[in-house]
């Protein structure tokens, strides 16, 4: 499947968990389905927004999503989006490798059915 951004890859993400993890919901507010488990970290979208972001405490590099359920050895999942043939950039890869030191389980991928594989391995 091709995906118009990581957004795209993330949005399916998303809707597919929560379809199949009714156990990590929160009610709804109005229409809008809640699920904090999963989670969308910040991204700025322009220069001025990411220094103002960074001022409040944004770090280059965090993983496009989190999943806040300790499993196995791990407090969480982390998992970092990528589209096409992007891999994790240097920066990526230093927030990984300490998220790790900290406990937590980090992944990466391109692929929605992939990463859905993961997650449902994690929470074996």
């Amino acid at each position: 499947m091709e995906y118009k951004s990581e957004l795209h890859l993330q949005a399916l993400i998303w809707q597919e968990f929560y379809k199949r993890y009714k156990q990590y919901r929160l009610p709804p507010v109005g229409n809008k389905p809640r699920c904090l488990l999963v989670h969308n970290l910040l991204n700025a979208k322009s220069s001025v927004e990411g220094a103002k972001l960074q001022g409040a405490g944004l770090t280059k590099g965090f993983p496009d999503l989190t999943l806040f359920v300790a499993r196995k050895s791990y407090h969480g999942l982390h998992i970092e989006l990528k589209i096409n043939k992007e891999k994790p950039k240097k920066e990526q890869i230093e927030v990984f490798e300490a998220l790790s030191a900290q406990g937590y389980k980090v992944i990466w991928g391109n692929n929605h059915v992939d990463i859905l594989g993961e997650i449902e391995n994690y929470l074996l």
